[in-house]
Parts: C-alpha cells; sequence; structure tokens
C-alpha cells in the first residue's frame, strides 16, 4: 500500500512519467524543476504549482552535461533520480511487475542451479 493511501493529508505530486528525464544543462545556469508534475514544460516548472503546497527545486550543475532528473516526483534525493521510479511504476502495475521479478528470478535460479550443480 503506498503511503499516500495510509496517510492522505500529506500531498501528492502528479506523476506526468515514470521514467527518468535525461537534459542537457549548462554549468552555473540556474534551473527551476517541476516538483507537482503540472508544468506542460516538463521537467521544467512553468508556474503551473500555484494554489498547491509544492514549489519548485532549484537545479544548478556545476558543470556542462546531462542530467538525469526525477520523472515520478517521488524520490528522496529530488530533483536528482535515484531509481525510484522502479518502486513507482511497480506499484502501478503490479501484475506486469510480479511477473517480470518472478521471471528474473526463475532464470537466476535455473542458471545458477546450472552453473553449481555437480
Amino acid at each position: 500500500m503506498p503511503w499516500h493511501e495510509w496517510w492522505p493529508y500529506d500531498p501528492v505530486p502528479v506523476i506526468p512519467r515514470t521514467d527518468p528525464y535525461l537534459v542537457w544543462c549548462e554549468s552555473k545556469k540556474v534551473y527551476w524543476w517541476c516538483a507537482c508534475g503540472r508544468s506542460q514544460n516538463q521537467p521544467w516548472c512553468d508556474g503551473s504549482h500555484k494554489g498547491t503546497a509544492f514549489k519548485p527545486v532549484a537545479v544548478i550543475p556545476k558543470f556542462n552535461g546531462p542530467l538525469i532528473l526525477c520523472g515520478c516526483k517521488h524520490g528522496e534525493n529530488r530533483p536528482r533520480c535515484n531509481g525510484t521510479h522502479l518502486w513507482v511504476k511497480a506499484q502501478r502495475y503490479t501484475p506486469q511487475a510480479c511477473a517480470w521479478l518472478f521471471t528474473v528470478m526463475f532464470c537466476m535460479g535455473m542458471t545458477t542451479t546450472w552453473l553449481w550443480h555437480p
């Protein structure tokens, strides 16, 4: 059961997509990452959070280059992606996640049995 179902008092962001965003950023330039998920210019804020409990998060890259930013809006290391989107996907698509996990574990079991059995 996800946290927002047993603690409904915290605001829940809209999830525009569960995969992270790969964006190219310039060093020392200020970008504003959308924390509410309502922006039409994801992952950047366009002011759509007005009237919600969310505020955009400043992103100031140290170097020019790509950044991987959270798309699911639930990561602990926001705005950077930390892999939480995998749990969000598993929550949204539980049967598919169970089937995928069973398949992976079955294949690992067969492989290790084949490798280590005398």
